[in-house]
C-alpha cells in the first residue's frame, strides 16, 4: 500500500506489501480507470492543488461538464470513486453536494436510444442480402438474436465453441460479462433436405390463373373485400418490379410468399377457387389446395431436383452478384457450383453464358496485366505465367462456347505465348553469341568467330519470328501490342549491326593473320639469304 494507507496492526510488512500488489480494478476496464485517474491528477497539478477535498472534486466535475454529457460524467463518478479510494483512501461517495450537482445536470438530457432492427427488416436482410458480401454479418446477427449475446461475447466465440447437432447448433459461450457460462441454440426455421419437403405455407399455381383482367370479376364479396385483395395484388405487382422480374411464376410466388404468404394465398385461391380445387404443374410443382369455410390451406411437394434447382437459380444470383461487383473468382466459383446443381435446359444455359463472360474478363484482365509488366520492365517470368493462366481461363470458356470472339482471343493469347518463347530464345542466344565473340577476341580464334556468327543468325530468325507472331496478334485487335513489335524492330537493328560489326571483326583478324604470315615468310627468306651469303664468303 501506498503511504496514504494505515496498515491494521499486528500486519507484517511482506503482507502489506502483497497486499497492495493486488489488482482491485476491473480486469477489461482497468486502463480506463487509470486514464480518468491520471487526467484527474493532471488537472491537480495544473492548478496547484494538493487536496482532495469535496470543493475540489466538484471544480473538476465542473469543469467536465463543460465537455461531456451527463452519461460521460457518471462513469467518470465511477472510475473516480475506485481509484481514488484504493490508492488514496478517499470516499467520493460522501461528498453529497458532488452526486447533487451531478443530479442536477441531468435533469434536462434525454439519452439517445439505439435504433433497433424490426422483424421485417432482418428477415429480408438475411434472405435477400448476397452471402458473398454479407455472410459473415448474417451470422453475427442470427447468433447475436438467438442466444442475445453481447458484443464481447460475439468476439470471443471460437469453432470449438459451437457443437453442430444435424438439426441445430448448441453455442456454448464460457466467457460472459457475468461470468455464468451459458449455452442457447440456433434451428432453422425450414429446412430443405431430404428427397422431398413439404410446407403449408408456400404457394405455386399456373401462370394462366393470375391474369389481372379476371381478378375482380369472380370475387362475388363485398367492396371492402375486393379493395384489401386489389391492395395486396399491387403489392405483389410492385414487389415484383422492385426485383425486376417479369410475369408471375411459380419462382415469384415462391418468393415473393416469404413475405406476404396468408394474404397472397387469400386472393389468388378465391379468384379460382370454384375450378381448382387441386392443380399439378407439368414442370414438376405439386401443389394441393383444401377449401375449409373460409380458410384456404396450401400444401407444396419439391422433389430433391427441384429443391437442386431452386438452390442452383439462388447460387448463380449470388454469382451473378460477385461478377458485377468484380470479385470475379467468387464469381467463378459460384457458377460452377450452381451449374453442377441445375436441372433445366434454360438454367444451364444461363449459368453457362455467365460462366463464359467470366472467364473471358478474367483472361482479359490476365493479359492487360501481362502486356503490362513487359511494357515496363518486370519480370518476363511472370508475365508468361500470366498470359498461360490467361489461356487456361480461354479455354475453358471455348468448351462451353465456341463463338468467334472466343476463338480469337484465344488465338491472341496463343500467339502472343509463341512470340515471347521465340523472343526470349532470341534474348538466350544474343547473350551467348556476345560471350563466344569475348572468348574470340581474347584468343584469335576463328572458329570462335564462326561460332558467334552462328548464334547471331539464329537470333535473328527468332527475332523474326516473334515479329510475325506479334504482327499477327495485333491484326486481331484483341489488345495493343505495337510496343512489343517495336521492341523487337529495335532489337533486329541492334543485332543487325552487333552482326556487322562482328564480321568488321572477323575481317580484321583475318587481314592480321595474313600480315603475320607474309612478315614470317620475308623473314624466312631474308634469313636463308644471309646464310647463302655467309657460306659463300666461306668457301
Amino acid at each position: 500500500m501506498d503511504e496514504n494507507t494505515e496498515n491494521l496492526p499486528g500486519t507484517p510488512p511482506e503482507v502489506a506489501e502483497a497486499a497492495g500488489a493486488v489488482n482491485l480494478l476491473p480486469e477489461k476496464s482497468q486502463k480506463l480507470y487509470k486514464i480518468a485517474y491520471n487526467q484527474f491528477m493532471k488537472w491537480k497539478q495544473e492548478k496547484k492543488i494538493t487536496s482532495f477535498s469535496e470543493r475540489v472534486i466538484l471544480a473538476y466535475f465542473a469543469d467536465l461538464s463543460s465537455k461531456y454529457k451527463i452519461s460521460t460524467l457518471w462513469t467518470y463518478y465511477s472510475m473516480l470513486r475506485s481509484t481514488l479510494n484504493i490508492n488514496h483512501n478517499i470516499n467520493i461517495e460522501q461528498y453529497h453536494k458532488l452526486r447533487a450537482f451531478l443530479k442536477r445536470q441531468g435533469e434536462n438530457y434525454q439519452p439517445k436510444k439505439a435504433k433497433t432492427l424490426s422483424p421485417q427488416q432482418i428477415t429480408k436482410f438475411i434472405t435477400e442480402a448476397p452471402d458473398v458480401k454479407y455472410l459473415a454479418t448474417k451470422v453475427a446477427l442470427i447468433m447475436g438474436i438467438m442466444g442475445a449475446c453481447r458484443t464481447q461475447e460475439l468476439h470471443s466465440m471460437r469453432i470449438q465453441d459451437i457443437k453442430d447437432l444435424n438439426s441445430a447448433f448448441l453455442v456454448t459461450l464460457p466467457n460472459t460479462k457475468t461470468k455464468i457460462r451459458r449455452s442457447f441454440t440456433c434451428f432453422p426455421i425450414l429446412t430443405v433436405e431430404g428427397k422431398s419437403s413439404a410446407w403449408s405455407a408456400w404457394v405455386a399455381l399456373p401462370e394462366d390463373i393470375y391474369d389481372e383482367a379476371n381478378l375482380a370479376s369472380p370475387i362475388s364479396t363485398t367492396n371492402k373485400d375486393q379493395q384489401r385483395y386489389q391492395k395486396e395484388y399491387e403489392h405483389l405487382i410492385s414487389w415484383r418490379q422492385s426485383k425486376e422480374a417479369y410475369g408471375v411464376n411459380e419462382e415469384i410466388l415462391l418468393a415473393f410468399g416469404q413475405i406476404c404468404l396468408l394474404n397472397l394465398l387469400q386472393i389468388f385461391c378465391r379468384v379460382k377457387r370454384t375450378r381448382h380445387s387441386r392443380v399439378e404443374k407439368s414442370s414438376g410443382y405439386k401443389v394441393s389446395l383444401d377449401v375449409e369455410g373460409r380458410r384456404t390451406i396450401v400444401n407444396l411437394r419439391l422433389s430433391k431436383d427441384q429443391l437442386e434447382e431452386i438452390r442452383a437459380k439462388n447460387i448463380n444470383k449470388e454469382g451473378e452478384h460477385a461478377l458485377k461487383n468484380d470479385y470475379l473468382h467468387v464469381a467463378v466459383r459460384k457458377f460452377e457450383e450452381a451449374a453442377a446443381l441445375a436441372n433445366t435446359s434454360e438454367s444451364r444455359t444461363q449459368i453457362s453464358k455467365n460462366l463464359i463472360e467470366t472467364r473471358t474478363k478474367i483472361a482479359r484482365k490476365l493479359v492487360q496485366k501481362a502486356l503490362f509488366i513487359e511494357t515496363s520492365g518486370g519480370n518476363p517470368e511472370e508475365a508468361s505465367q500470366l498470359l498461360l493462366q490467361a489461356k487456361e481461363n480461354l479455354e475453358k470458356a471455348s468448351e462451353l462456347d465456341s463463338s468467334k470472339q472466343t476463338r480469337r482471343q484465344l488465338q491472341f493469347v496463343d500467339l502472343k505465348i509463341d512470340g515471347n518463347t521465340s523472343f526470349n530464345k532470341a534474348v538466350e542466344l544474343e547473350e551467348e553469341a556476345l560471350s563466344v565473340l569475348e572468348n574470340a577476341l581474347e584468343s584469335n580464334e576463328t572458329e570462335f568467330f564462326t561460332a558467334t556468327a552462328k548464334k547471331y543468325s539464329e537470333a535473328l530468325n527468332l527475332y523474326k519470328e516473334a515479329l510475325k507472331k506479334y504482327e499477327e496478334a495485333q491484326k486481331l485487335n484483341e489488345a495493343n501490342v505495337q510496343n512489343e513489335i517495336d521492341l523487337i524492330l529495335r532489337q533486329i537493328e541492334e543485332l543487325r549491326e552487333s552482326e556487322d560489326h562482328m564480321v568488321r571483326l572477323h575481317l580484321s583478324h583475318n587481314i592480321k593473320n595474313i600480315k603475320i604470315e607474309k612478315t614470317d615468310a620475308t623473314k624466312q627468306q631474308t634469313t636463308s639469304q644471309t646464310y647463302q651469303e655467309q657460306t659463300d664468303v666461306h668457301f
